[in-house]
């Protein structure tokens, strides 16, 4: 019983080896969005209720980050990226943090630094 399984011998008719495909792979690199100007918590009657998030939205997909923290996309090449603007909660009233740049063109390796202002 079991199975059996024929090695491959060389000369065998049945394998061929065809000449090798050239593939060629673009290696991807990190495009940073730094953000500034944010503040980390929202705040109700001047305690913390949570952490506030930022996005970038490059090539399509959306990234989050909390704010302060940078977020890191792998990019082959040149990617359109836009920047939403921010809602905050300030002491219960919300407060809206526009972004600069809130668009443009992320090259791979570089840092956009995006502002925050109200």
């Amino acid at each position: 019983g079991g199975v059996h399984v024929r090695g491959i011998q060389r000369g065998d008719p049945s394998v061929t080896f065809s000449a090798p495909v050239e593939i060629t792979v673009t290696p991807l690199q990190n495009a940073t969005f730094a953000e500034s100007g944010l503040p980390e918590v929202n705040t109700m009657g001047g305690q913390p209720i949570g952490g506030v998030t930022w996005y970038v939205t490059v090539g399509g997909q959306e990234y989050v980050a909390n704010a302060g923290d940078p977020i890191n996309v792998p990019l082959a090449g040149p990617t359109a990226f836009t920047v939403g603007y921010v809602s905050v909660m300030d002491d219960g009233m919300l407060v809206r943090y526009s972004p600069s740049p809130s668009s443009g063109t992320a090259e791979p390796g570089q840092t956009v630094n995006v502002r925050f202002s109200t």
